[in-house]
């Protein structure tokens, strides 16, 4: 099976969407699908292929590397356009020779490909309803609304990262019958990192400083903590700058930091927090990737209360909170330090969500779709 990963940016190796999607391209060519993954590139020394050489221990077997750029000019003014990124991969397929199947997650890549290529099926993976990040009433939501409701029509097959946003999809569009679910999950490292360098007394927060990730909620709660250290891994200068002013003394930033750096840090945390806020809507339907990659880690949790917990079932390592109160999230920390804990059992509990079997059921679930789009 020859398959066409389309990825319409660039990689920087800071976004987990990109993460995912390396993840999602190595564990599938491991299970035997010629990958072809083509992203857009900006001339920094980060590319697709750097990264997937660092995860993967060298090993690219099965994987082609193309990449195209978004630059255009207008006026002698650059610009990003996807327009003309999308055009310079047309002009790549029609060269190329037959993909069995394409497979994305940007709805222009879907959109691309099933009015420039409609015979070639696609199988669009969905990580959250696009328009649900802004009022009903504004202009965008009716807009992406429309976008949306155009792709599910046109795309072959839908994966959804849990039956939670699944539901949430059905309710809002028609889609096709062709559906799996299959979650996020964590990289293997996470299961081989040390359970015993963990010190009751630290905490960790690993993501990004979007407003929906409630990163200010969590240095509120240090302030009733001043017993604890929370380690706060990810964020810009600027993002960081702005919360710094109000963090106490039991804080620290860190900022980005790759892989291998991270391994200590997280080593040596006991509890790691999740303290998402439920706003916007389409906040709920992402899959919570950290939750399943501090559990392969070992790491007692404290999270907001989200809907798709009803779907994992943690264990009581890791305890509920109501969204936007930091109190609640410092009680949790108080009850969860005073738990002994297995952490084998919790680490077990995360075995669930590894790449490779969940890359089996999606190459298992395209063979199917294309028996039936042969029929």
């Amino acid at each position: 099976m020859r398959l066409l990963y389309l990825y319409g940016e660039e990689i920087t190796g800071r976004k987990a969407r990109e993460i995912h999607t390396l993840n999602r391209v190595l564990s599938l060519a491991r299970c035997g699908i010629e990958v072809t993954l083509v992203t857009a590139y900006d001339h920094s020394e980060i590319t697709a292929k750097s990264e997937l050489l660092t995860m993967s221990g060298g090993n690219l077997s099965g994987i082609e590397f193309h990449s195209f750029s978004r630059q255009w000019k207008i006026g002698g003014v650059p610009i990003k356009s996807s327009a003309h990124f999308y055009h310079q991969v047309g002009e790549w397929i029609k060269k190329q020779n037959s993909f069995d199947v394409v497979y994305g997650i940007h709805l222009k890549a879907a959109a691309f490909i099933k009015k420039s290529f409609p015979k070639l099926p696609f199988v669009f993976e969905s990580h959250e309803v696009f328009s649900d990040a802004f009022d009903s009433r504004s202009w965008r939501y009716r807009k992406l609304c429309t976008q949306e409701q155009a792709v599910y029509q046109k795309v072959d097959a839908v994966v959804s990262t849990s039956h939670y946003l699944l539901t949430q999809i059905e309710k809002s569009f028609s889609i096709p019958k062709s559906r799996l679910v299959s979650p996020n999950c964590a990289e293997a490292c996470f299961f081989e990192w040390d359970l015993e360098r963990a010190d009751s007394k630290e905490l960790l927060y690993l993501g990004s400083f979007q407003h929906w990730k409630g990163v200010s909620n969590a240095i509120q709660a240090m302030k009733l903590l001043p017993d604890f250290h929370l380690t706060i891994v990810g964020g810009n200068d600027r993002e960081i700058e702005a919360l710094r002013n109000e963090a106490p003394v039991n804080v620290r930033f860190l900022g980005f930091l790759p892989h291998d750096q991270v391994q200590a840090v997280m080593e040596r945390a006991s509890i790691a927090l999740i303290p998402n806020r439920l706003t916007p809507m389409n906040s709920l339907q992402t899959f919570p990737m950290k939750l399943v990659e501090y559990a392969a880690a070992g790491k007692k949790i404290v999270t907001t209360d989200l809907p798709i917990l009803k779907e994992l079932r943690p264990g009581d390592w890791c305890s509920r909170v109501p969204a936007d109160q930091p109190e609640a999230i410092a009680r949790a920390v108080k009850e969860q330090a005073l738990k002994v804990q297995d952490r084998l059992e919790i680490r077990a509990w995360a075995k669930s969500f590894q790449w490779g079997p969940q890359a089996e059921r999606i190459h298992l679930f395209i063979a199917e779709l294309l028996i039936l789009l042969k029929k």
